[in-house]
């Protein structure tokens, strides 16, 4: 896991705490205890998985996976660069003005315009699925 973890923004222990992370803040818990620890064994085997694979299809690979019997910190960062809908990245702090700005003024009139914009337009869930997935607080 360290080769994978190292990739994913922090040590084993980093990793580990947020997998294991509850569902607390504004993000609605989805699966039990059990689902997710199953969940953290599937993402701690990524780099595993690709070995096997690779293995398996005999594809030319690193002399050092058969040491490791996992895919190396440079082979997933090159996957996670080739495939952009994967995303592993690290946590940045939310700076003061994001945080002064996210209030209550702010966001009541942020929903007032979008109401507005939404009853206007008539656009479909399709339509501004991308604009809420990229309207994140970090």
């Amino acid at each position: 896991m360290s080769h994978c973890s190292d990739t994913a923004g922090g040590g084993q222990r980093t990793v580990g705490r947020r997998l294991d992370h509850q569902g607390t803040g504004h993000t609605p818990k989805v699966f039990s205890v059990d689902q997710e620890r199953k969940l953290e064994a599937y993402i701690k085997n990524v780099c595993r998985f690709a070995y096997e694979l690779a293995s398996r299809y005999g594809c030319k690979y690193p002399s050092g996976w058969n040491a490791t019997k996992m895919a190396g910190k440079d082979w997933l960062t090159s996957f996670l660069e080739r495939n952009k809908t994967l995303s592993i990245r690290r946590p940045q702090a939310t700076s003061m003005s994001c945080s002064t700005s996210f209030n209550k003024t702010n966001v009541s009139s942020f929903f007032k315009n979008l109401q507005t914009v939404l009853l206007h337009k008539r656009f479909e869930a399709k339509d501004i699925w991308n604009v809420v997935y990229k309207f994140t607080i970090h």
